[in-house]
């Protein structure tokens, strides 16, 4: 088992695009994406590549007052790697057939990443406001 280093930013848009129906970005009241770029090398910093969603797990482990979890966004919600740079559009989650929106306030992501035994994470914080 060795160490993956994972680092991840992401963002949502800002308050003044808020409610512009050409933003195809996390925005509170919509469902759309809000995208991570992830980094993942390992311990001695080469690039990892090939991964897909299969080895990524995106948990909100703080959420908006009256937010709701997240996950990723399929069938394509991880893209890129061929650099060791993923792109990952995470989505509000669905319940019972109702989609959930995202809501005002501070997020904070616990991003994990694996390939076979290797393991890394880290976490990271994005406001949609």
């Amino acid at each position: 088992m060795a160490r993956l280093v994972v680092e991840a930013q992401g963002t949502a848009a800002t308050g003044a695009s808020q409610g512009a129906t050409d933003v195809d970005l996390a925005t509170p009241g919509n469902s759309r994406g809000l995208p991570l770029v992830v980094s993942v090398t390992d311990a001695d910093g080469a690039p990892v590549t090939g991964l897909g969603s299969p080895n990524f797990i995106v948990e909100a482990k703080l959420v908006a007052p009256y937010g709701s979890s997240v996950e990723i966004q399929q069938p394509n919600g991880v893209a890129g790697g061929y650099d060791g740079f993923y792109y990952v559009r995470l989505v509000p989650t669905s319940y019972q057939g109702t989609q959930h929106t995202w809501v005002t306030g501070r997020y904070v992501f616990a991003v994990v990443v694996t390939r076979g035994g290797d393991h890394g994470q880290t976490l990271l914080a994005v406001f949609v406001d």
